[in-house]
């Protein structure tokens, strides 16, 4: 290790919108789960509070940033807090350090802060690649790695020209969106509140038809969209055909990049292909205002909907999965009646 693990701290503050997505923007893993809007969103349904800080160095110099959800237990104390994709690297040229030691010191810091001066039970998502994280890091900073694997998706790379990312397509994706450009479907775009309505109106009949684990929760989407400042509300797309609705999707910007974060698709649009027209009108879209990346938002072979994850792979993106999360259990009663409950309540972790 090159880095005093000892010598990180977590630095816990008070921050507006503003001031912490000014923080994180350049981070290195700059991502939608840290951003100050997704936290106040998640607060807003409880029983979560966001907490955010920075972990600073020996010489009081910020290197790192992270968001955590803590949920308190009543009466007997304790508690949790959840940190997903983060910490965040803050260098100042936007790149990971290269050293394994500020790795491991930035786990430990959190560890330090939730887990041994808190006493609650921690359990953290690293936004590090898994094929690049080191166990030796966890270790170092008296973590256990779990089985649950990270977070997997693809990333389209939007600064690619049009007709590349039109090849990059697999060809039976690419038919389909050719015939859909061929079918009389009318298409909607925006950002105001009666698209988002509809794009609800049609998320809830979704999930009626497919059960609540075939998307985000509804209430989750519209606490998210009232967090967001007015230049980064949802991108909406809605497709109908002869007036009725076939489709639709809704993206979140973050930075330069973009995430699909959810879509719908009854049996109308699933006839004529709306959901790659949507998807390809939102990626020229998007790449012509200027974002550079777009995250497919969720594509897991194992935990994705077979056609689900059918429809991203085919898009050509470039696919990734997060290390495995960590966790740290506090020596107290409380604390393994908090880890068993999170074992309950999520099977395999």
């Amino acid at each position: 290790m090159t880095a005093p693990i000892a010598h990180y701290r977590f630095v816990p503050g008070e921050f507006d919108a503003d001031a912490w997505d000014g923080l994180i923007t350049a981070a290195a893993g700059h991502n939608l789960i840290q951003t100050w809007a997704y936290g106040e969103a998640k607060a807003a349904q409880g029983p979560w509070r966001a907490e955010r800080g920075t972990i600073v160095d020996g010489g009081g110099a910020r290197v790192g940033a992270a968001q955590a959800m803590v949920r308190r237990v009543p009466v007997i104390g304790g508690g949790i807090a959840w940190i997903n994709r983060g910490p965040l690297s803050l260098d100042a040229d936007g790149e990971v350090r290269p050293t394994d030691g500020h790795q491991a010191a930035m786990l430990a810091a959190l560890k330090r802060h939730f887990c041994d001066q808190r006493g609650l039970y921690l359990r953290l998502a690293p936004m590090v690649a898994q094929s690049a994280f080191d166990p030796a890091w966890a270790t170092a900073a008296g973590l256990t790695q779990t089985a649950v694997p990270g977070w997997a998706s693809a990333v389209v790379d939007l600064t690619q020209p049009p007709d590349t990312l039109r090849n990059c397509l697999h060809r039976k994706w690419r038919n389909h969106l050719a015939k859909a450009e061929r079918a009389d479907i009318t298409v909607r775009q925006g950002h105001d509140a009666e698209i988002f309505t509809a794009f609800l109106d049609g998320h809830h009949a979704h999930l009626e038809r497919l059960g609540p684990e075939a998307g985000l929760d509804a209430g989750l989407l519209t606490a998210l969209q009232a967090c967001l400042p007015q230049a980064r509300k949802f991108y909406l797309l809605l497709a109908s055909v002869d007036g009725e609705p076939a489709s639709g999707m809704a993206f979140v910007k973050y930075g330069r990049s973009a995430e699909y974060l959810a879509g719908h698709n009854n049996p109308l649009g699933r006839g004529v292909n709306a959901g790659q027209l949507l998807l390809w009108t939102a990626i020229n879209r998007l790449r012509a205002d200027g974002f550079e990346r777009l995250d497919l938002g969720g594509m897991d072979e194992h935990a994705t909907t077979p056609g689900i994850f059918e429809f991203k792979q085919r898009v050509g993106g470039t696919p990734y999965r997060l290390a495995n999360e960590l966790e740290s259990i506090p020596n107290s009663l409380v604390g393994r009646l908090v880890r068993a409950s999170v074992a309950r309540a999520r099977p395999g972790a």
